[in-house]
């Protein structure tokens, strides 16, 4: 098993020991663990406010008339963003500026990457996670468990028959661990939730997305689910080393 997600610190996801233990694939993981990194933050504690005081800009809250929780929760962000980007990835802080896709995913508006860069954020009930990775797409998921949802008729409505019958034997936590690797996964495609209601199983050992991706679920704090779904890299191509402790 990886290393537990640490809150407020960048790492790396070892999501290789994570893929043989839960779904029984047989991809190993080592490259992985050299382009991926992650940071979780409280919303509201003492490292988010580090993080805007040095990483954030004016003009990252936008332009339109939302509330001030909601631009100030698009200011931490985005300067969780530029915060990997410079300290992870080396690029230039005035080259850190962000767009969003028609269906919500970020992406790096310019920017002095010596490789294409995927990057992706969430947030559920006062967290927020960002997460970033070279040379492949990457999405990341947070959901805060709700006792009181209606999670086996979710399933029953969302998922594929063999990921059903996990949350039958598995219940609530088995429920967000598949909920959020599947919008994890729609977040590194830029799909929106078609792919997360579509029926069909995507995190099983024998999905077609098996073979494609690398998947790491997580609980950083009890009761709280992080996804992270990352593309593997097709044969040949280069391995950057980007992780460290930050």
């Amino acid at each position: 098993m990886g290393r537990p997600t640490r809150i407020g610190a960048i790492q790396a996801i070892a999501a290789g020991p994570l893929l043989s233990r839960e779904r029984g694939t047989r991809q190993s993981g080592p490259a992985l663990r050299d382009i991926v990194v992650v940071l979780v933050v409280a919303e509201s504690g003492v490292q988010a406010k580090r993080i805007l005081s040095r990483w954030s800009r004016p003009d990252d809250a936008g332009s339109d008339s939302a509330a001030p929780a909601i631009q100030r929760r698009r200011l931490l962000g985005r300067a969780v963003l530029r915060k990997l980007l410079v300290e992870v990835a080396h690029v230039a802080p005035l080259h850190c500026r962000f767009g969003v896709e028609p269906k919500g995913r970020p992406f790096i508006r310019a920017a002095n990457c010596r490789r294409p860069t995927s990057i992706s954020l969430s947030h559920s009930r006062g967290w927020l996670a960002g997460a970033l990775s070279t040379d492949t797409a990457i999405g990341i998921d947070i959901e805060y468990h709700r006792p009181d949802r209606d999670f086996a008729a979710l399933a029953s409505a969302a998922f594929g028959p063999q990921e059903r019958r996990l949350v039958e034997g598995g219940g609530i936590t088995e429920f967000y661990r598949i909920w959020t690797l599947r919008e994890a996964m729609a977040k590194a495609l830029g799909i929106g939730l078609g792919l997360v209601t579509d029926g069909r199983d995507h995190v099983t050992p024998n999905a077609v997305e098996a073979r494609n991706w690398y998947l790491d679920h997580s609980e950083p704090v009890p009761g709280l689910s992080l996804a992270v779904a990352v593309e593997r890299r097709k044969p040949g191509r280069s391995r950057v080393n980007l992780l460290r402790q930050v």
